[in-house]
């Protein structure tokens, strides 16, 4: 179990921003992406004795839409930005790793309205690349290969 963070700023590249976790024990490893990449970067927050962070960094506007519709939800006490499903789908579509097509079948199998949730992912999915599209298409007609 990990903890998925996305933002669309550049600051979180900077390493002075990391310093105050760092002195706080925390291993912070910053993985910069090449223009091919889905993300500007990926930053691993890690600390003994509990679960990473992964904080991913965008590059697209779509992405910055994405955290707009995000809805606040109480976890452990905090209130925290969630995606929706559709839009999980899409950032799983776009990061297009294998475990990540995986979760989008089986995210489809368990939300409350399969049908809703994919009308959403349609009105959206434009925004990706042709290779994401592809994917969701042919999963839309029940080719999950």
């Amino acid at each position: 179990m990990d903890v998925d963070l996305l933002v669309v700023a550049d600051h979180e590249l900077d390493p002075d921003m990391w310093t105050e976790l760092r002195r706080e024990a925390t291993r912070i490893d910053i993985r910069r992406g090449d223009a091919d990449d889905p993300f500007r970067a990926v930053i691993r927050l890690d600390r003994a004795g509990e679960f990473p962070v992964d904080v991913l960094v965008g590059r697209f506007s779509w992405q910055r839409d994405v955290i707009r519709r995000a809805k606040a939800v109480e976890i452990g006490g905090t209130k925290v930005p969630v995606v929706e499903a559709a839009d999980l789908i899409l950032l799983k579509l776009f990061a297009g790793g294998t475990q990540d097509l995986w979760d989008v079948r089986r995210l489809l199998d368990v939300v409350a309205s399969r049908e809703a949730v994919a009308r959403e992912v349609d009105t959206r999915v434009e925004a990706l690349p042709r290779d994401s599209r592809d994917y969701w298409e042919r999963l839309r007609r029940g080719d999950t290969t």
